[in-house]
């Protein structure tokens, strides 16, 4: 069964959440871990490497947080994946048979097609779900 590691689950989860909070600016980890029911020293970890993959930015400090390294619109789900997973490579899994590789080749662009939806997208999504209304003024 091909399933998300806890890791890249809890990921997803915060960096949406940064999206949801994108124009308020920095958001606590706190605050964070607890919308999202992550524990903060396993959220550490994550934004840590989120950082060091350019998708959040982090201020030290009294009034410090984090925020989106972009704009939602800029983020995709593939990329945080990839920045706590690795590059995914499917089509590099089977080399035996040139009919299986392609396959997986194709499973592969279609997949990324897929998780190539932005951050902004999917808090839009979740909103027209939630039948939330926003008004801009």
């Amino acid at each position: 069964m091909f399933k998300l590691t806890t890791k890249s689950t809890y990921a997803v989860a915060a960096v949406i959440d940064l999206a949801r909070h994108y124009e308020s600016g920095l958001v606590q980890l706190r605050d964070v871990s607890k919308r999202n029911n992550i524990p903060a020293p396993y959220l550490i970890q994550i934004f840590n490497r989120l950082t060091k993959a350019g998708i959040v930015k982090a201020q030290r400090g009294k009034t410090g947080g984090y925020t989106l390294a972009r704009k939602p619109a800029e983020i995709t789900l593939l990329h945080t994946l990839e920045a706590l997973e690795g590059r995914m490579e499917l089509a590099q899994v089977y080399k035996k048979d040139f009919a299986v590789a392609d396959i997986f080749c194709s499973a592969e662009k279609s997949l990324r097609s897929v998780l190539s939806v932005s951050l902004a997208e999917i808090v839009s999504r979740s909103n027209q779900r939630n039948g939330a209304l926003f008004f801009d003024i």
